[in-house]
């Protein structure tokens, strides 16, 4: 399958699924762009509305805890000086540290992306229900 495009639906359920649990004030909606998912990093700068540490570092444990293609982290990038987090994979984070990087691994770490979305997302969703 190529994945160079995916649906608008599934690209913003990251961000619908942290939504639900707590109302995100932040501008960016999909993990990856909709018109070519190889053109950029994965990953879903956010921060919750009131939000607190604790939501940040609760919500990591349990991005870790999940098994998927991707170890998957929410972090506040350091050199970000807005208030937002960052929830990526691991290895896009690797990746993001290299002023150059090969176009098979993002690739590969964009594939693993759109298979983890769904899976990612019900996982958080069931665990979110039960609250951060």
């Amino acid at each position: 399958m190529d994945k160079k495009a995916i649906s608008g639906d599934i690209n913003r359920l990251l961000f619908v699924t942290l939504d639900n649990y707590k109302k995100i004030a932040s501008p960016r909606v999909s993990l990856l762009p909709i018109d070519n998912i190889y053109s950029r990093l994965p990953g879903l700068a956010f921060r919750f509305e009131n939000g607190v540490d604790s939501d940040y570092t609760k919500l990591n444990s349990l991005l870790n805890s999940f098994s998927g293609k991707e170890i998957w982290v929410c972090y506040k990038p350091t050199n970000d000086q807005s208030k937002n987090y960052l929830i990526e994979p691991v290895s896009s984070k690797d990746l993001r540290t290299k002023e150059q990087y090969d176009m098979i691994d993002l690739k590969k770490i964009v594939d693993n992306v759109v298979d983890d979305i769904q899976p990612l997302c019900d996982f958080l969703s069931g665990q979110l229900k039960y609250g951060i």
